[in-house]
């Protein structure tokens, strides 16, 4: 394709939703992945008939949701079970559903129904941006345990561990959306990332792998983009679900949209294909004071082979964090406890010391939601952007689609001016 519209830069699952959005437009669409092939961290492997994804992975019922509709994307899948709650060690019942929330010894009467309150009634998030989840939480809840529990389920909806890093007004419409319900994906995210790429297909988008970008140069009327080997030109480029480093490279400028931003979240995970599951009814656990959590998506997905289990492990980095390297034992020791003999009957290990979960956080200190960087570059004419730290809305997947969309939207706009 000599001279593309719009040329996306990216080919995770928001340059892909960019890519099938503008094509579907009758638009010509070409999309370049620098790996040699698609997915980034939305990426499934297959082993022996077992599908890992590069660890734990839920889909919300949301606006992202509903975009892939719109591509005809209709992932099928089942809800998480919810089960165990780890405190010093020891496994008592759960609270991430209502009924474990409501019967949970952890708690008493009064902080129940203090939780049941607030997390039935979180709806507009007006005010909220300028505060820190922890803060918001803390005024709403009677006790410090209540305060924990809150934090636990923020913590495994959201990936983030530290409330008081993000603003509330995300995690309170995280938690919204949350209520609407979860499913893990029969057969893996990897399923999204196919399912997208042949809808962009079909729409007339070229795809191509192992073509790294090097630089971007916006232009009144064209953009610029330089290959590794060789260059072109289009009237829009979309730098979709690149971190904030790899957005300043490809403009090679101090002052880039992504200036603003703090640190992104990552994880230790351990991602596990069993034989057989040594202990079916305890299909879940998260920890109260460890930022640990165990889950296996096997149990409401097809992910493995009849009679074998996949099960992810996860530990949550604080910000700054560096013990990385010591945290495999960690997620170790907690299948031991919770899976005993899961040794016995392994397939498959992988660990991911660390892996990158989301983007920068939206702080209260930067408006929250509303501070993030926008779609449209601002004084870099053609040029968009798309990604889990872009534009006011959602976190993770969510803020994802909704910034390929918002940003394909942007660009055909261009386009027909």
């Amino acid at each position: 394709m000599d001279s593309p519209d719009v040329v996306v830069v990216g080919g995770g699952i928001a340059g892909l939703a960019v890519a099938a959005e503008c094509a579907k437009a009758t638009r010509r669409v070409l999309l370049l992945e620098a790996a040699s092939e698609l997915g980034g961290r939305a990426r499934t492997t297959v082993h022996e008939g077992y599908h890992l994804n590069l660890g734990p992975r839920a889909l919300y019922r949301g606006r992202g949701l509903r975009l892939l509709h719109r591509q005809g994307v209709r992932p099928t899948g089942g809800a998480p079970a919810h089960g165990l709650v780890l405190l010093d060690g020891e496994l008592h019942r759960g609270f991430l559903d209502t009924a474990g929330l409501l019967s949970t010894p952890l708690l008493s009467l009064r902080e129940r129904a203090s939780l049941v309150t607030l997390l039935a009634g979180v709806g507009p998030t007006r005010g909220l941006a300028g505060r820190s989840a922890l803060d918001w939480l803390t005024g709403c809840l009677p006790s410090s345990r209540a305060v924990a529990v809150a934090a636990t389920i923020a913590r495994v909806a959201s990936y983030v561990p530290a409330l008081d890093a993000i603003s509330a007004d995300a995690v309170a419409e995280h938690l919204r959306l949350a209520r609407r319900g979860v499913r893990y994906i029969d057969g893996g995210w990897g399923e999204l990332v196919g399912a997208l790429s042949r809808a962009a297909r079909r729409s007339g988008a070229q795809i191509r792998t192992g073509s790294r970008v090097v630089a971007v140069e916006p232009g009144r009327q064209r953009v610029r983009v330089r290959l590794r080997a060789g260059e072109l030109t289009a009237s829009c480029v979309v730098l979709a679900g690149l971190t904030p480093r790899e957005v300043g490279r490809l403009l090679s400028a101090d002052d880039t949209p992504a200036e603003a931003v703090g640190p992104g979240q990552t994880a230790s995970c351990l991602d596990v294909a069993l034989a057989r599951l040594p202990r079916p009814g305890q299909p879940f656990v998260v920890g109260l004071d460890e930022p640990v959590y165990l889950s296996v998506h096997s149990v409401s997905a097809r992910l493995a082979p009849d009679g074998g289990a996949v099960i992810h492990v996860l530990r949550y980095h604080d910000q700054g964090g560096s013990r990385e390297s010591g945290y495999r034992a960690e997620l170790e020791r907690l299948l031991d406890n919770v899976q005993p003999g899961w040794r016995d009957v392994l397939v498959q290990a992988r660990f991911l010391p660390r892996m990158n979960v989301c983007g920068p956080l939206p702080q209260p200190a930067m408006s929250g939601l509303a501070g993030r960087p926008a779609t449209v570059a601002a004084d870099r004419p053609g040029l968009f952007l798309a990604g889990d730290w872009i534009g006011p809305s959602g976190l993770l997947l969510e803020a994802s689609l909704a910034s390929a969309q918002q940003a394909a939207r942007a660009a055909l706009r261009r386009l027909a001016s």
